[in-house]
């Protein structure tokens, strides 16, 4: 093709010269490859030509390479061939070209490459090998075609074609078309799943039909028929049986496809709906047993209601007598079955048992009341297919419960009358009683004849047994009340035994009898129950030994029964030698105004004791139970369960001070505010203690391991470690250190709190403010801390308690008077420094720090009696809880504070001036 247009040229010139010759060559060859340049820039596919060295660089490049990847021809001479690939290159394409390439074989493939600026596109590539006369490859050329668009194309398509398939597969939908012409028949996949046959031909439309039962064969070839006949769509469902012989129901939908007015194709949808079609069966049956079942019960009605609100059943035995026509409400909605007001009542909660939600009233229906419940009906598959409304009738159950109501307001009122009049007798009769006994005991303490002594003496025991029937009787009344409260305290069984001993060892004397009590080491020192219950209970029994014995004794036991099981118990005996108790005895022994004995003389009770006994066993969750034989004594046996207090401290130097005694105590105080610090310091100088101060629950731990104390007065909230873990920690240091009486010292008076102090191992509890008297009797007797009063809101309070702060005062001022003026300084400093930090927290949002130093302000507050500034501080706590806003509270606070110091330093000037 380029000889023609080089003709010219030849005949020009002198081919006989060789020079000249060469030259035209030359020429002709240059011409050549402009030519071919020419065209090459012109395509508008790529194309690249690669030298045949190793490692294949590009020697040139045309227009259009240049174009479609961004590079300039510069940019590419001399690189490697495949320098365009990327991240998402087919590795496995590349391979194939390199293993063509080095085989010198031509490849083709479609590769994403990237152009300059990182953007991806296709290539449709081709690349053949060059050779030279001699057969050897000198170079690669490569046809490069951008084909991006199609294959974005080709992906749209397919993503499409999979995204039919899945939802297909999802609704189990098939779709078919048949040309009528042809008779050819395409399916798609999933219209194989559901035939249950390999992908490949469809049957013809007469094999097909076979997978109808027979019986429906003729639905199938009639609606068939109509649609070539007058081109009507069909929508039918008929059973199905798959080519493995599964039973299903399906919906075949079929419609005409039109070319030229003709009918050409008929094409479809074809859905397995077995699912749906049993769920539709089982709701027939289901709502067949609900009619049967609302027909059976009286005073039930049976409202059942689909997804559209549509009623599909209406039963009930009550119908009738209601005037609801079942009928006629059946296939109606119920929107426009109700009326106001049972719309506005009813139909958000039928809403609601559509969405899943069970919702149960008393609803009133023509001056009826019935138990309503609505609630979701379920298909196995979890979708919820309508509601259900039952009603059940209990207007005659609501009349009775009213009538017990009554009846029972009633019973109160005759309970609250009989209280009340026990109440008031037993004053009246208390009163003459108590001085009958005073009494006579004042006259015991005459010189009197043997005669008027044994008279008095009558009196006096008449007295006192007429005086605990009083107190029996009303136990009896409240305990068959309920007003009887059973409190959960720190219990020492072995006090309380040795307590009932002592107290009965006169009269056991008297009668000549030995009284004695035997003490389980094993039982723990201290035990949650009720201390008061416990020892009314062995006074009784106690009480019952010694009047039914002449000769012998009495032994009390204490022991521990069940350690090794789940539920341990404490078990305590009172053992007689008297005259015994029979089995029919025993069987009424715990009724009110029993006796055992039928001999009058010996009935110097009113057969109470051990009926309250009893009960009181049974309210502390234990039992008390009998056992002997006429004439070989009786045994009562108070079995309770076993709590041990989390630790029992063995007899310490402290404890010798609990018994009353007065000594020197060895105080370690674990508290970490400065002022409380100072406070507690004073107040324990000034009863004469010896104090170490540490500021948390990790000093604390570490000091007594140290050295030796008798009391450690513990804050519960502090940093580092709290009084509580602190406790525990020094408790599990066992016999490794003296362990010290430990009594809670906080700001919290809360029952949950002394628990939680109780179960780490505390034995006692004070609330702040601390007070001289509160602090004298923790360090003497260690009681159990009483309920904190009841306060109103700081803003009605005083600004100050002045009993509080002048214990404070004189503490101080009676050990050195200057360290009045250095402590209030310290107050002083210590208000503002926390004011100020209160200030940069909350304009920094951080209410955190604001509730934790607000805390410690109110704990401060409390121990020098700064009344108001304490509850300022606990609402600016509160509110920092829950997130309120903080600046109008914090203004108040300030305020406290300012008055506060005011009248501190007040109350220091007028002291001073009284001294």
């Amino acid at each position: 093709m380029i000889e023609p247009s080089l003709h010219p040229l030849k005949q020009q010139l002198d081919v006989s010269d060789p020079l000249a010759a060469l030259k035209a060559e030359v020429t002709r060859l240059r011409l050549q490859n402009h030519f071919l340049r020419t065209v090459v820039n012109e395509m508008t596919s790529g194309v690249i030509v690669a030298d045949a060295q190793p490692d294949y660089p590009i020697t040139f490049v045309n227009r259009a390479f240049c174009t479609i990847t961004g590079y300039a021809p510069e940019e590419v001479i001399g690189r490697h061939c495949l320098f365009l690939q990327g991240p998402g290159t087919d590795q496995a394409a590349v391979t194939r070209i390199c293993e063509a390439i080095a085989a010198a074989r031509p490849v083709h493939e479609r590769l994403l490459n990237y152009r300059k600026d990182g953007q991806p596109f296709w290539s449709q590539i081709a690349i053949s090998p060059v050779r030279d006369d001699q057969g050897r490859v000198t170079a690669f050329i490569g046809l490069q075609t951008d084909v991006t668009a199609q294959v974005l194309v080709e992906q749209a398509l397919a993503e499409r074609e999979q995204l039919l398939r899945a939802v297909g597969k999802m609704a189990q939908i098939g779709g078919w078309e048949l040309d009528l012409v042809t008779q050819r028949m395409v399916w798609s996949e999933e219209m194989f799943a559901i035939h249950e046959l390999p992908i490949g031909e469809p049957p013809t439309p007469d094999v097909a039909l076979w997978f109808y039962p027979p019986e429906v064969h003729h639905l199938v070839r009639e609606a068939f028929e109509r649609c070539l006949a007058t081109g009507a769509e069909w929508d039918i469902e008929l059973p199905f049986r798959t080519a493995r012989g599964q039973s299903r129901w399906v919906r075949s939908i079929g419609q005409p496809v039109w070319e030229d007015g003709q009918i050409r194709k008929l094409r479809g949808t074809f859905q397995d709906i077995t699912r749906s079609k049993e769920n539709e069966l089982a709701l027939r049956a289901s709502e067949q047993r609900y009619r049967m079942l609302a027909d059976m019960l009286p005073g039930t009605i049976v409202f059942m209601f689909d997804t559209g609100l549509r009623l599909t059943l209406v039963a009930g035995a009550d119908l009738k007598r209601l005037g609801i026509d079942a009928a006629r409400f059946e296939g109606q909605c119920l929107t426009d079955l109700f009326d106001e007001p049972h719309r506005s009542v009813l139909l958000p909660l039928c809403y609601q048992a559509l969405l899943g939600q069970s919702s149960r009233i008393d609803y009133t229906f023509r001056g009826e009341i019935f138990d309503t419940s609505i609630m979701p009906i379920e298909r196995a598959s979890g979708q919820i297919s309508g509601g259900l409304i039952v009603g059940r009738n209990i207007t005659a159950e609501r009349q009775i419960t009213a009538d017990l109501l009554r009846a029972k307001e009633a019973a109160e009122r005759t309970e609250r009358a009989q209280a009340a009049f026990l109440s008031a007798i037993s004053h009246e009769m208390r009163t003459p009683l108590n001085a009958v006994i005073a009494s006579a005991e004042l006259l015991l303490t005459d010189t009197l004849t043997p005669s008027q002594r044994s008279l008095i003496e009558t009196i006096r025991i008449g007295g006192e047994a007429l005086l605990a029937l009083v107190n029996n009787v009303l136990d009896l009344s409240k305990i068959e009340a309920g007003r009887v409260e059973i409190a959960a305290e720190p219990t020492d069984v072995r006090a309380i035994v040795h307590a009932v001993l002592n107290l009965f060892k006169r009269e056991a004397d008297q009668k000549g009898l030995l009284i004695e009590a035997v003490i389980d080491p094993h039982l723990p020192a201290l035990i949650v129950s009720d201390p008061a219950r416990l020892r009314q209970m062995l006074m009784n029994l106690v009480s019952n030994a010694i009047r039914f014995t002449d000769r012998g004794g009495v032994l009390i036991t204490a022991s521990v029964i069940g350690m090794a099981t789940d539920h341990p118990q404490v078990e305590i005996a009172v053992r007689d030698t008297g005259t015994g108790i029979s089995a029919q005895q025993r069987s009424h022994l715990f009724q009110p105004f029993n006796h055992v004995d039928n001999d009058q003389t010996r009935q110097s009770g009113a057969g109470l004791g051990l009926a309250i006994s009893a009960q009181l066993a049974h309210l502390m969750g234990g039992e008390l139970t009998v056992a002997g034989q006429p004439g070989q004594g009786s045994t009562f046996t108070v079995t309770l369960p076993l709590q041990p207090v989390a630790y029992s401290p063995p007899v310490t130097a402290g404890q010798s001070v609990a018994s009353g005694q007065s000594a020197v105590l060895r105080v370690l105080v674990a508290e970490d505010n400065e002022i409380n610090q100072q406070v507690v310091l004073r107040l324990l100088q000034a009863l004469g203690h010896q104090v170490t101060i540490v500021a948390n629950g990790v000093e604390a731990v570490q000091k007594v391991q140290q050295q030796s104390f008798d009391v450690i007065l513990m804050d519960v909230q502090m940093p580092e470690m709290d009084g509580e873990e602190a406790t525990r920690r020094i408790r599990a240091l066992g016999n490794q250190i003296q362990q010290p009486r430990i009594i809670a010292l906080t700001a919290y008076a809360l029952a949950d709190v002394r628990e939680r102090c109780l179960a780490a191992g505390m034995d006692g509890f004070l609330t702040k403010p601390v007070r001289l008297q509160d602090l004298r009797n923790a360090l003497s007797t260690n009681p159990v801390p009483s309920q904190p009063s009841t306060v109103n809101t700081w803003q009605s309070d005083p600004v100050i308690d002045w009993t509080v702060f002048g214990e404070l005062l004189t503490a101080l001022v009676d050990q050195q008077p200057e360290i009045v003026t250095r402590t209030l300084a310290l107050i002083q400093h210590e208000f503002q420094q926390q004011l100020d930090q209160l200030r940069v927290s909350i304009a920094r949002g951080d209410v955190e720090q604001v509730q934790r130093l607000a805390h410690r302000l109110k704990g401060s507050a409390r121990q020098i009696g700064a009344v108001r500034v304490a509850h300022a501080a606990k609402a600016l706590e509160h509110a920092a809880t829950a997130r309120m806003q903080l600046e109008p509270l914090f203004d108040a606070l300030q305020y406290a504070v300012t008055e506060t110091l005011r009248l501190f330093a007040e109350s220091q000037s007028r002291h001073e001036n009284h001294r």
